[in-house]
C-alpha cells in the first residue's frame, strides 16, 4: 500500500474562450487505486451545472462552449483543486485558476504596422500594434516575414520575446522588401497578418548629435534557468557604441545579451549600459 501520486496534475492557470470551452485532466496512481474528485478553493465539491461545468467519468473537469448569456461567475471565474485519496493518504493538486473570456462580440481585432525611418547603420525596431488594446494579452506574434520569406534570428536580425522585430546595422538592402507580422489569438486560434511596412534608410546628417536611449528596460523579471533579454536601442551621430557592465565588469554587446539566471537572481538584474560617441561629445548612461 502506498499513498496517491499525481501522474497528471492540473496547471496553475487555464484561460479559454467561451466559443471553445476547456477540458482539464487530472490523474493519479497508488495502491489501492486512488479516488479522484474536484473541489473549489473553499473545499466544497464541484457539482454539475448543466451546460456550464461537469466532471466527466475519467475525472476531466469539463467546461463546454457557451453563449455570453450563460456566463456563470461561480464556475467560469473560479479556483479549483483536484483531490486524490486512498487508504495511504490524500493529496491536493496545486490551485488552478480558471478564467473564461467571453469573445462573442470581441473576437475580431486589427493589426497595424508602421513604417520606420532609421539612419544608415542604425537599428530599426518594428512593433505590431493590436487594436482594440484590451485584447493584447490574448494576441501573440508568431512570425515575421520580409517579402515572402519567414525571418529567423541571426546576428543582425532578431525577434524579441515581446514580439518586436529588431534590425541592426540597417542598409539599403533592408528597404527593398515589405515587412509583415503574423499574429494569433490564443483563445480563438484566429490568425491575422499585418499590412506591409517598410524601413526607410537615410544618410547621417552633417551635424553631430549626442546619443539618446530610445528603448531600454529599468528592470526585468525572469524564471530560473531562462534566458533574459535586455534590449537597448539608441540613436546618435555618429552611431553610438554599446557596452554593458555588471558589477563594474564590462561586457561587449551590440544590442542585447543573455545572462544566465541563478536562483538568487531570479527576480531582477541591475545592469548598466554606457554609450560613447567621441571625446568631444557627452557620455550617456542608461541604467537597466
Amino acid at each position: 500500500m502506498h499513498g496517491p501520486v499525481f501522474s497528471v496534475e492540473p496547471p496553475n492557470t487555464v484561460v479559454f474562450a467561451n466559443t471553445k470551452g476547456a477540458s482539464i485532466a487530472c490523474a493519479a496512481f497508488g495502491v489501492p487505486a486512488p479516488r479522484l474528485k474536484w473541489v473549489r478553493k473553499d473545499g466544497s465539491p464541484v457539482t454539475e451545472i448543466p451546460r456550464v461545468v461537469s466532471v466527466l467519468p475519467n475525472n476531466t473537469l469539463y467546461f463546454p462552449p457557451f453563449k455570453s448569456a450563460m456566463f456563470h461567475p461561480d464556475a467560469h471565474s473560479q479556483e479549483y483543486r483536484c483531490v486524490a485519496t486512498n487508504k495511504g493518504g490524500k493529496i491536493l493538486s496545486r490551485l488552478l485558476r480558471v478564467t473564461a473570456v467571453v469573445v462573442d462580440k470581441d473576437n475580431t481585432y486589427n493589426v497595424q504596422l508602421n513604417n520606420v525611418w532609421v539612419m544608415r547603420g542604425g537599428t530599426a525596431v518594428l512593433k505590431c500594434l493590436i487594436n482594440p488594446h484590451f485584447v493584447n494579452e490574448y494576441i501573440k506574434v508568431t512570425e515575421w516575414t520580409q517579402g515572402s520569406v519567414s525571418i529567423t534570428n541571426n546576428t543582425r536580425i532578431s525577434v524579441t520575446s515581446n514580439g518586436e522585430l529588431q534590425v541592426r546595422d540597417v542598409s539599403d538592402v533592408d528597404r527593398t522588401s515589405a515587412y509583415r507580422c503574423v499574429t494569433k489569438n490564443i483563445l480563438t486560434l484566429d490568425e491575422m497578418t499585418s499590412p506591409p511596412a517598410y524601413i526607410h534608410v537615410y544618410d547621417p546628417p552633417a551635424v553631430s548629435k549626442a546619443p539618446n536611449i530610445e528603448k531600454s528596460l529599468s528592470s526585468l523579471t525572469a524564471e530560473e534557468d531562462s534566458k533574459a533579454e535586455l534590449p537597448c536601442v539608441a540613436t546618435g551621430n555618429p552611431l553610438p557604441r554599446y557596452e554593458w557592465s555588471k558589477g563594474g565588469q564590462m561586457y561587449y554587446a551590440y544590442l542585447s545579451f543573455s545572462y544566465p539566471l541563478s536562483p538568487s537572481l531570479s527576480l531582477s538584474l541591475p545592469l548598466s549600459l554606457s554609450l560613447s560617441l567621441s571625446p568631444s561629445l557627452p557620455l550617456s548612461l542608461c541604467v537597466i
